[in-house]
Formats: C-alpha cells, structure tokens, sequence
C-alpha cells in the first residue's frame, strides 16, 4: 500500500517507530523493532492515545494531542503521574504504610509488618486509570511464618476520584453489612497523594 493509500491507524506505527528511533538514538538503547496497534482511544479534548505492541518488550503508547505527540512506556504516563511509585512500593513511603494498615486489618494483626509489597498492572487505561495488585508478604506480628496477602487498588488521574470510589465503596459495603448480606469487601482506604483507592 503506497503512503497515499494508507488509513491514518495504518501509520501509527511507523510514527511511533520513529519517535522512538530519535528518541533513543546514541543512547545505544535497541529500538522496539516494527510495532502493531493493539488498542486505540480517543477522547475529545483529550487527544489520541494508541497502544502498541513489539514483538519483544513492554508496551509502548503513543499520545498525540494539541501539545504533539509523545511516547510512553512501562510505568510511566503523564496522565497518571501518581503511577510509578504506585507500581513500585518503597519501604516508608506513605503507599508502603497504607499498605502495611491494610495488611492488618486483613489479618486482624495490629503488630504485622509488611515485610515486601510487589506490584502488577491489571488493567491500564492510559491517561485515566489503573488497576493495580498488590502481591504483599506479611510478618505476623505474634511471631510465625509469613504471611501472603493480596489486594487490589485503583490508580485514577484526579485524585478526588479516588475519594469518591472509596466513599461509594464503603456506604455500598456499610448497607449491605446492615442488610446481613456483604458482597462488596470494604473499602482499603485511600493514597490521595497518588489518586489510589
């Protein structure tokens, strides 16, 4: 197919290709190698963001709006600053402590100590939101093995969001206790720093 007689979604590819290549050039950093569209989202507004796929690699989106366009991969998204150090737990940072809380609450364990917390995206809307689990080891705090405990968390671009999900979680999980019949788990808590829930 001659450049001419292309779709627009058909040059996606190639564009992210070469921003890429320029980005990368004398870095010494291998390219992603030729890419193909696996997602594609607009928004009015918002611009495009088109998700695409190496043959090795992680994800690349590609973002293009009325500032240009740029290229993301892994973890980082400029709509959802709050991503990274909500995909990588460090001990002492205020998601490792709210994780911590949970954890003991889940254990009914005042004394547990989180002793390692991974992180793995389930679900990734670019620029929106994130799904996020949260493999977590556990100390016991009366002594004995380690303890596995997992949890999810929602990752969302306006961290007032992430109080509103929280909120309705809890008064959808408080009726439902008064009922006698809980289906909805309550509520972790909220990371409003990072727009977690």
């Amino acid at each position: 197919m001659s450049a001419a007689t292309q779709r627009p979604l058909d040059r996606l590819p190639r564009i992210a290709e070469a921003l890429m290549a320029q980005a990368t050039a004398g870095t010494g950093a291998p390219g992603p190698g030729s890419l193909r569209v696996v997602r594609l989202r607009h928004k009015p507004g918002r611009g495009l963001t088109a998700v695409l796929r190496p043959r090795v690699g992680p994800e690349v989106r590609l973002r293009l709006d009325e500032t240009g366009a740029s290229i993301e991969t892994g973890t980082a998204d400029a709509g959802l600053p709050g991503l990274a150090a909500a995909s990588a737990p460090a001990p002492g940072s205020e998601l490792w402590n709210a994780l911590e809380t949970v954890a003991r609450r889940r254990l009914a364990d005042p004394g547990a100590r989180l002793a390692r917390a991974g992180a793995a995206v389930v679900r990734h809307k670019p620029g929106a939101r994130c799904v996020l689990r949260y493999d977590l080891t556990v100390t016991p705090g009366r002594g004995g093995a380690p303890v596995a405990v997992g949890v999810f968390g929602k990752l969302f671009a306006d961290p007032a969001r992430a109080v509103e999900a929280d909120a309705l979680l809890r008064s959808l999980h408080d009726e439902q206790l008064a009922g006698g019949r809980v289906v909805v788990p309550p509520p972790l808590g909220v990371v409003e720093s990072l727009g977690l829930a």
